[in-house]
């Protein structure tokens, strides 16, 4: 199954025309103030394993996520992971929806400004580990500036979650720090660390990790990249390795 839809989804952008994208946001998890042109659409195929020594843990998360333009400061978006853990069966995960809105443009002495909504719902199955059994919402003010060569972003986050099948509910702060720097017009090296915060001073599991890649536009606009990341802090998978590829037309 999960062979057949990459395959398929790759094939599908593959054969399709248009223009190359104008913000490459893989392999970060970081996110810029940019939003897809209004009438486009954008394409994100990506394909993740991390490595958990502790747990021996190995898990494989492919997702395909789908953004398009409303305004020319606002996109909205659509995420849909498909896992494959170790220890249970492979299927769909936990589907999430994105809104973004630029409220501020970059200029020469100032960052552009970003505000993002995004909610993760509980679509996929609790019992194989795919699914959490609640609703995830967040809100995140983003900032990008470029200068020369080099452009840098910045993320800060809140997660709240509603638990409609377990009645639980959490607090998190999230932060992401990322550079880019172009080599090419067409090739940038990358770089990032992302973490969350637990609200409660009682929870001490808090996830924070470093990754390190490229992206790179072919000639029919297809930007392929990579980045490999180690986790800086027991909550997070010792190694993960991300690959993928962007596309809008």
């Amino acid at each position: 199954m999960k062979k057949v839809w990459i395959v398929v989804s790759l094939a599908s952008i593959l054969i399709l025309g248009g223009t190359s994208i104008a913000f490459a946001g893989r392999p970060l998890a970081t996110d810029d103030t940019g939003t897809v042109e209004p009438g486009h659409l954008q394409v994100e195929l990506g394909e993740e394993y991390s490595h958990t020594h502790s747990t021996h843990t190995k898990d494989w998360t492919t997702t395909m996520a789908l953004t398009t333009g409303i305004t020319k400061r606002i996109d909205i978006g659509l995420e849909i992971p498909y896992e494959s853990p170790e220890v249970a069966e492979d299927g769909f995960g936990d589907m999430t929806t994105k809104i973004k809105y630029r409220f501020l443009d970059e200029k020469r002495k100032r960052p552009s400004l970003a505000l993002k909504w995004t909610q993760k719902w509980d679509t996929g199955s609790v019992a194989d580990g795919r699914g959490t059994g609640n609703v995830e919402h967040t809100i995140t003010g983003i900032l990008t500036k470029g200068s020369d060569r080099f452009t840098t972003h910045l993320n800060f986050g809140y997660i709240f979650l509603t638990g409609a099948k377990t009645g639980s509910r959490d607090e998190r702060l999230t932060y992401g720090a990322a550079g880019e720097y172009a080599l090419t017009d067409k090739f940038n090296l990358v770089a990032e660390v992302t973490g969350e915060r637990q609200v409660d001073p009682t929870v001490s599991r808090n996830p924070c990790s470093a990754l390190a890649g490229f992206n790179y536009e072919l000639p029919n606009g297809i930007i392929l990249d990579a980045g490999y990341g180690v986790g800086l802090t027991s909550a997070s998978p010792d190694s993960t390795v991300t690959f993928g590829l962007t596309y809008e037309f």
